[in-house]
């Protein structure tokens, strides 16, 4: 939530404490400006969220590559597998032929 500054009331308790009112009233400008940047609770509450989103996308995406990457292990094992096969029986054959 912003808050706001009273900024008659800051420079005139500046100009009390000592300083020049034109001095108060540059601090206070400066204060006011740096704080401008700042970024609200409600500001990191949209970023949080917007965050969430995308890492709630990115995990998707990663999970459907996973599945992707198991399929195409599961193919080329059993490709693997078969071959061996095969080149036992050969292996087998030669042996006992």
């Amino acid at each position: 939530m912003a808050t706001t500054v009273d900024t008659h009331r800051e420079v005139k308790n500046l100009v009390g404490a000592g300083f020049e009112e034109p001095q108060a009233e540059a601090v206070v400008g400066t204060v006011i400006a740096a704080r401008a940047g700042l970024a609200t609770k409600a500001d990191l509450d949209v970023l949080r969220t917007e965050w969430r989103a995308d890492l709630n996308l990115m995990r998707a995406e990663v999970r459907a590559d996973m599945r992707e990457l198991k399929l195409e292990l599961i193919k080329w094992l059993g490709g693997t597998t078969i071959a061996m096969g095969g080149i036992a029986v050969a292996a087998l054959s030669l042996i006992l032929g």
